[in-house]
């Protein structure tokens, strides 16, 4: 997989002084969105004081990009028309507060808040550092620019912890989380990530370098394009401008970087490994059940894995199976088995077999899983009667005949079982 990259969603427009910014749907026009306009870049921000407004740190050029630094006519704040106040523009004054990286020179952890001119008796927005749960319905309200100003729109997405996509989120107070189905485009950057209590948990960042596919089963190529978008965890920021502590979640101190990226991404496959090895030892112990042919108790069996095929690749099939046998009963086997494979001066029989591929997946949540195929093959076997009789181990031929036709030989040799 790519390692992941996150462009930052600021756009750059040419945008006149009356820039004009209006509500997709009057019924969904909260009055604490505003478009943040700096010369020709912008930005989606929101209030969270009657004087104070929130948005990304990359959207502040870089001499603003402290505490402190003053902005009266570098910055201004568009507000669009509700039911409550007409459209306004406010003049910022100063930056209040910018949010300290995680790792130098990134925006992982990603908020300015910034002093506005005047207050305003607009509604404003309160933080909450309880952070992202799976299954929660999180609301954004974002400004899509448009060549006059833009529109404001709101969106219902998905926190996806423990995706493929972005393994850095692996709890509920992690510092970068991802959001599925969520299309975010340019200037989208600083809208609130709001949960179902009002709270805002979040905040708009970034999307990913590159689309991103759900697969339901790649053994088929049944794929659907799914949006996502990332942002900063406001459990993770020091709030101390609003009395909130930086929470000591041992989740905030991930490294962010493509070594670390890569390990995390490891122990996401390992885990589905893991339990898709589980899964098929337990299918392991049904043999005998499931399949009861005679000659199968000649035999104790195990789980061989066979080298990939050509085609694997193609189909992300990433390992496949075959039970083979494993020993021979030479003394416990029952006489009329053995009798019913000699053919002259050789033991030779067909019986049919379980043979398993994994499969790589990723499933609704993003999440990767590895499917276990189930198919029958018909499989030959041949020996000599007179290893039967006389050897401690026994030369086997074994060909595995697949659905079309093809067949596969192996040639083992398996000692007697010492316990039945």
């Amino acid at each position: 997989m790519q390692i992941l990259v996150f462009f930052v969603i600021l756009t750059l427009f040419s945008l006149g002084s009356m820039a004009n910014v209006t509500c997709e749907n009057a019924n969904e026009c909260p009055s604490y969105i505003a478009q943040l306009q700096i010369n020709a870049a912008v930005c989606t921000s929101f209030l969270v004081k009657n004087d104070l407004i929130a948005t990304n740190l990359h959207c502040l050029p870089e001499e603003l990009r402290k505490t402190g630094a003053l902005c009266k006519n570098k910055v201004h704040f568009v507000f669009p028309a509700s039911s409550k106040h007409p459209a306004e523009k406010f003049d910022c004054e100063s930056i209040k507060f910018v949010s300290e990286p995680l790792n130098s020179g990134s925006f992982n952890v990603d908020l300015a808040v910034i002093k506005m001119d005047k207050a305003t008796d607009r509604e404003y927005l309160k933080f909450s550092q309880d952070g992202f749960k799976a299954k929660q319905k999180i609301t954004i309200y974002k400004i899509d620019p448009t060549k006059t100003g833009g529109t404001l729109r709101k969106s219902i997405c998905e926190p996806k912890p423990n995706s493929i996509y972005n393994p850095y989120f692996t709890s509920d107070f992690s510092p970068i989380i991802d959001l599925a189905p969520c299309e975010s485009k340019g200037g989208n950057s600083g809208s609130p990530l709001i949960s179902e209590d009002g709270y805002v948990r979040g905040i708009l960042h970034s999307i990913a370098n590159a689309p991103f596919f759900m697969v339901k089963d790649l053994s088929i190529a049944e794929t659907s394009e799914m949006k996502l978008s990332f942002g900063t965890n406001l459990s993770c920021v020091n709030l101390d401008l609003f009395n909130y502590p930086r929470r000591n979640y041992s989740a905030c101190d991930v490294s962010i970087n493509p070594e670390n990226q890569r390990r995390l991404e490891n122990i996401l496959r390992q885990k589905a490994f893991d339990e898709a090895a589980k899964a098929l030892d337990q299918k392991m112990k049904t043999i005998g059940t499931k399949y009861k042919a005679v000659e199968i108790i000649l035999f104790d069996w195990e789980v061989s894995q066979k080298k990939p095929l050509p085609e694997d690749q193609k189909k992300s099939v990433i390992a496949r199976f075959l039970f083979s046998p494993k020993c021979v009963a030479f003394a416990s086997a029952p006489l009329g088995a053995f009798r019913r494979t000699i053919n002259g001066a050789s033991s030779s029989f067909e019986i049919k077999i379980p043979y398993y591929k994994m499969v790589s997946s990723v499933n609704e949540d993003l999440i990767y899983h590895i499917d276990l195929k189930e198919e029958e093959r018909k499989v030959k076997i041949t020996s000599l009667v007179q290893d039967w009789l006389v050897a401690k181990k026994l030369k086997l031929k074994m060909d595995l005949i697949s659905n079309e036709g093809k067949v596969e030989s192996f040639d083992l040799e398996i000692p007697e079982c010492t316990q039945r």
